[in-house]
């Protein structure tokens, strides 16, 4: 009961016991003195409750028809088509697909009431949070979730996304990836630094790549790492995170991912790493970004441009490099393949020199030597396939078959060097110097004759 009613119960109660008349008391109210009488038998039966309208709370017959509707609809549409949508996604989903504007706690209320969705419990926060990073750029959070992004679509498993979350600003951006590899992050590394400059600091996690291994002391070896090298160069300063809660927003921010990008992948038809990664910069980082970032608490960026030398040498420090000895004829071992390398003309022995090898994400292999590409091919031997294989094993085991069923049925058995072994045991070179000679035939005889 508001104000406006209590003071209305008090001019009727003062009717009620005669303490004003009716005229006045419809004066006061604003009514006739027929309504005035009226109010006062309410009052005598039903007390108190005769100074609140009769229809207050109740829904309007327009707009509770209205609203019945659209509670059914939004209940049938998410029971057939956004059943793993929560109520914030699907709120956005209705709006843009749908134009049905309902806020997300008011689709929360409706789907819980109508047992479509159960009511979750508020987590209680367990480990403080420390406050951001005041300027954009002076840390950036990187990390990699492995997820069935595609959720099996076209043959698709498991897919890496690599991403990387400013601290003050809670900007995101990232790509997809065949796998959690030290080429992959670099990769991810370098199109931070093209689209952003260079940070103050990456915060990662203790995985090989970003870690290396423990040396002799216990101590991380981050420096020895391809990925610590190229942050060497870039003067990034690597920032190891001994547990998940350390780097709480880039885990919070894959879980973001994995219910949203995850629908929008599926709404689109991906399938593919290349047509995501294209998504991905054309549409769902602006998205994303625009409703979920953030201002910095100090608006100068920290990001500092790359040098001349930096620009000039990024593709090189992005690649993983490593040492390969050349061997005799110019010749070098790589993963089982031998790489026929042009040096140039150089004084002294050529083997034994130490070539540099660059490897790309795209698959680009460089030789270097003294700072300059070399020239090299592919002489590797191409042994005989599988089929020409098999069909030789046969011919073979065929072979010893007859020459065994022939020394049997004459009686041969093993002596010299072969006795105490079974005929079976021995191979076809061995069993065909168990043959008996054989009398030569008339062309052999001609053949020696015209010979001697």
């Amino acid at each position: 009961m508001n104000q406006a009613e209590r003071d209305r119960l008090c001019v009727i109660r003062a009717a009620n016991e005669n303490r004003i008349s009716r005229r006045q008391a419809a004066e006061r109210l604003g009514v006739t003195t027929r309504q005035v009488r009226r109010l006062v038998l309410a009052f005598r039966k039903h007390g108190d409750a005769v100074a609140i309208h009769g229809l207050k709370g109740a829904d309007g017959n327009r707009g509770a028809r209205r609203e019945s509707c659209i509670r059914e609809l939004v209940t049938l549409l998410y029971r057939e088509h956004y059943s793993d949508y929560g109520p914030t996604l699907l709120s956005e989903t209705l709006s843009e697909r749908h134009q049905l504007d309902v806020p997300r706690q008011t689709v929360r209320r409706w789907l819980e009431k109508s047992g479509a969705r159960e009511a979750k419990r508020a987590r209680r926060k367990r480990h403080p949070r420390r406050d951001p990073r005041p300027r954009r750029g002076e840390l950036v959070q990187l990390d990699t979730s492995k997820h069935e992004w595609f959720e099996g679509r076209g043959g698709s498993g498991y897919a890496y996304l690599i991403c990387g979350i400013d601290d003050a600003t809670s900007e995101v951006h990232g790509r997809f990836y065949e796998g959690d590899t030290s080429l992959a992050n670099m990769d991810a590394i370098r199109r931070w630094v093209e689209r952003n400059g260079r940070p103050g600091a990456f915060y990662v996690d203790c995985a090989r790549h970003f870690a290396g291994q423990l040396d002799e002391d216990g101590g991380d070896t981050r420096d020895d790492t391809q990925v610590g090298r190229m942050l060497g160069e870039l003067e990034i300063e690597p920032i190891l995170a001994y547990s998940p809660q350390a780097k709480g927003r880039v885990e919070r921010t894959f879980g973001t991912h994995q219910d949203r990008l995850v629908k929008k992948l599926r709404e689109r038809g991906i399938a593919t790493i290349e047509a995501a990664n294209e998504y991905l910069e054309c549409d769902y980082w602006a998205e994303h970004n625009r409703k979920f970032a953030r201002r910095p608490a100090d608006p100068v960026d920290a990001h500092r441009e790359l040098t001349l030398e930096q620009r000039r040498r990024l593709r090189e420090i992005s690649a993983v490099r490593f040492t390969r000895t050349l061997g005799a004829g110019d010749i070098v071992k790589l993963d089982g393949r031998a790489l026929l390398v042009s040096l140039p003309t150089t004084r002294g022995p050529r083997r034994g020199v130490k070539l540099e090898v660059l490897l790309e994400l795209s698959g680009t292999m460089r030789l270097r030597y003294e700072g300059r590409d070399l020239a090299y091919r592919d002489v590797t031997e191409r042994a005989p396939d599988l089929a020409a294989r098999r069909h030789l094993a046969a011919r073979k085991s065929e072979r010893h078959a007859r020459l065994v069923t022939e020394l049997v049925r004459r009686g041969v058995r093993p002596s010299g060097r072969f006795e105490g072994r079974s005929i079976d045991s021995l191979s076809v070179l061995e069993l065909q110097a168990l043959r008996p000679p054989t009398k030569p035939t008339e062309a052999q005889r001609r053949g020696a004759r015209v010979r001697a």
